[in-house]
């Protein structure tokens, strides 16, 4: 869902190439939608929730969005795959998606999953991460450090 509304330019092609292939999943480690438990005057994202009430394997009721148009319907489930592990979120192309593809996707990401996590979306983060080093030393290379909003005092 965040990729139609942060990628709006992209996703058209993107929406074509995912119905016809049929086999693309979004998976995200953090969430910030407040859908499953809007109605309960919910202040937390879903995610939450379910992270508080649960530790066991298995995973939340199919959430189908339907605001991005007739052929950019998005679905979506929080899923533990192990005990104790972290929550995710899987998000699917179209509005036609049961509990038996989620179990049989579940089987498929647990077999690779460390931590939780699928391997693939472990390495992502791994490999991605930005230490505070690092960003420091970016900040000082495009002279960002007396923006405004940086936390220093404004005289």
């Amino acid at each position: 869902s965040q990729f139609m509304t942060r990628q709006s330019a992209l996703d058209a092609q993107v929406v074509k190439i995912m119905n016809k292939k049929k086999n693309v999943i979004f998976i995200a480690k953090t969430s910030n939608t407040k859908k499953q438990f809007e109605s309960l005057g919910s202040l937390a994202g879903d995610i939450f929730y379910y992270n508080h009430v649960t530790n066991g394997p298995g995973f939340s009721e199919i959430f189908v969005e339907k605001n991005y148009g007739f052929d950019k319907i998005i679905s979506s489930t929080f899923v533990r795959l192990s005990d104790s592990t972290p929550i995710i979120k899987l998000e699917f192309l179209g509005g036609k998606h049961d509990n038996d593809e989620i179990k049989s996707i579940m089987n498929k990401l647990f077999k690779t999953s460390v931590g939780g996590y699928p391997y693939a979306l472990k390495l992502a983060h791994n490999n991605c991460k930005i230490s505070d080093k690092e960003l420091g030393k970016m900040v000082s290379l495009l002279g960002l450090s007396n923006e405004i909003g940086s936390r220093e005092v404004l005289g």
